[in-house]
């Protein structure tokens, strides 16, 4: 059975001047037990720059073990098909 962590904000958040890297993250899932992750980038780096989106893309399709999710602002835009995300994060607005 594999095991999955469903919510997990990675890379930089500028407001509290810290990032969640990659390898932490990995470090604490191999401690954990956890095989696969779902990421996303924080959502006022999301609204800030577009641009963002794309790494989550490419971390995942580099190992087997992040799943990228999109953002979803508060525009309520929708997932831009084309980028292959597997699913979304949205908070009510």
């Amino acid at each position: 059975m594999e095991i999955f962590h469903g919510h997990t904000h990675w890379e930089p958040l500028v407001s509290l001047n810290m990032t969640v890297t990659t390898e932490e993250l990995l470090q604490q899932a191999q401690e954990s037990g956890v095989d696969r992750i779902v990421i996303f980038s924080f959502p006022s780096m999301a609204l800030a720059d577009e641009s963002i989106y794309d790494r989550p893309l490419e971390i995942g399709r580099s190992n087997g073990i992040f799943i990228p999710y999109y953002y979803i602002p508060e525009d309520l835009r929708l997932i831009p098909k084309e980028k292959n995300f597997y699913g979304e994060k949205w908070h009510w607005t």
